[in-house]
């Protein structure tokens, strides 16, 4: 019993529908699919290439609003389970009505296999943006009872921000929609949704396209920009990865000044050759986080305490946006065939002798028996027993200057726990 994929509806009363709609079309470059339902209420966002995440709803009555379709193969099953974690049931169609502990309303529908996400919108070649998020609101009463309820539900984990106002749900790959959960001010108040939209470092030409269209600016603020559509549905942009939903800004104690009132522009600049999109702004690197990210801070202030400089220091995690702030080592990276100033017998030595001074400083470096790494620990080769295993590893050594392919460092795991080191290369 699984989520198989998430939609999201834009109710709308009659009043307003066929002003909002056309809206939506036009900021999503999407058309409108006919109308269906026992009274021509619902409708699809087609995009042009992908499977649809986005409907539309016309209402009897109330103001606009969001609600969250989950689909899933067993979606009677997850009814059930819905039931038991609190949920209320308002409604069967065919399709399941219930409220939230809070009160959100949301739908749990069959899937039809749906599972390739839209494109982007592309305003121009140098803007684009995502409709990609839900904002739960939620108020401080039932904040955490919603936390608990949509993470057992989904069965998606639980990322809760140190500040305890925001926590984020950890959704699948390829899936269309993150799900934000936001601690409101109000002390009782029915949990509600909006929509966030994802557009990198271009939020203010988003706002201006979006102001053409007919919306208006309701508010800004640092971390977001709130618009509202022609019927009133407030609505959020963000200055968040498009492709990876995450948010590319640093905290703000981490961005640089010249004077106390007056903060520098740093130029965001995606760097190259890793496994993850990373952002480099200033003196800091911004990249995503995963599951086996707290074992590997661990190691890296281990290095930074023993006075390693080789690594890079960790300087805040964002549990909201899966994010870790870290400081640049300046370096320069070759790919093959590499050039000679990467092969000579300078290059070689330099890499070594820092490889040694790595080893050096991880003999010391106690493996947590709890810690969870990015994969399982193997075994090294035949010669090590079937006790010793490998948990770190790095696939270049790495000199202040450069970057050298090929040399290799790891440690392994002895049945204590205590980190050891492999013979170290020559120095």
């Amino acid at each position: 019993m699984s989520v198989d994929w998430i939609t999201l509806f834009l109710d709308y009363p009659a009043a307003s529908f066929d002003d909002a709609v056309p809206f939506w079309c036009a900021i999503t470059q999407t058309e409108l699919s006919p109308v269906r339902g026992d009274s021509f209420e619902f409708a699809t966002l087609l995009p042009s290439t992908g499977d649809a995440h986005l409907r539309v709803q016309r209402i009897e009555s109330g103001q606009p609003r969001v609600h969250i379709d989950l689909h899933s193969t067993e979606h009677r099953r997850l009814a059930d389970r819905a039931r038991e974690l609190g949920a209320a049931m308002v409604a069967d169609h065919g399709y399941m009505t219930l409220l939230s502990p809070g009160g959100l309303e949301f739908c749990l529908v069959a899937h039809h296999g749906e599972a390739r996400r839209s494109p982007k919108v592309a305003l121009n070649s140098k803007v684009s943006y995502r409709v990609d998020q839900v904002c739960v609101d939620a108020s401080v009463e039932m904040f955490d009872q919603e936390c608990e309820f949509w993470s057992s539900l989904t069965g998606w984990v639980l990322n809760r921000h140190p500040s305890g106002q925001f926590a984020a749900l950890i959704r699948p790959d390829d899936f269309p929609v993150r799900v934000l959960l936001q601690q409101t001010d109000d002390l009782v108040k029915t949990t509600s949704a909006h929509i966030d939209i994802a557009c990198g470092v271009t939020v203010a030409e988003v706002v201006e396209a979006h102001l053409r269209l007919g919306a208006k600016v309701v508010r800004t603020t640092p971390i977001w920009t709130t618009l509202r559509d022609p019927s009133g549905l407030e609505y959020c942009l963000t200055p968040r990865d498009p492709d990876t939903g995450l948010r590319l800004r640093p905290p703000e104690q981490f961005v640089n000044k010249t004077r106390s009132d007056e903060r520098n522009e740093q130029v965001q600049t995606e760097m190259v050759g890793g496994l993850n999109r990373v952002i480099r702004m200033g003196e800091t690197v911004i990249r995503p986080t995963g599951r086996h990210s707290a074992a590997v801070h661990e190691v890296l202030k281990h290095l930074e305490k023993v006075g390693f400089v080789g690594a890079p220091k960790v300087l805040s995690v964002d549990d909201v946006a899966n994010t870790e702030t870290l400081s640049f080592v300046p370096g320069e990276v070759a790919n093959y065939p590499l050039p000679e100033t990467f092969t000579s017998d300078e290059a070689m030595c330099s890499a070594a002798r820092l490889l040694s001074e790595l080893h050096d400083a991880l003999a010391s470096f106690q493996i947590p028996l709890e810690a969870e790494w990015f994969l399982p620990a193997v075994a090294l080769s035949p010669e090590f027993s079937t006790s010793t295993r490998c948990t770190l590893h790095h696939g270049s050594g790495m000199s202040l200057t450069r970057h050298i392919a090929g040399c290799h460092w790891s440690t392994q795991r002895t049945p204590t726990g205590s980190g050891q080191t492999n013979p170290r290369l020559p120095a």
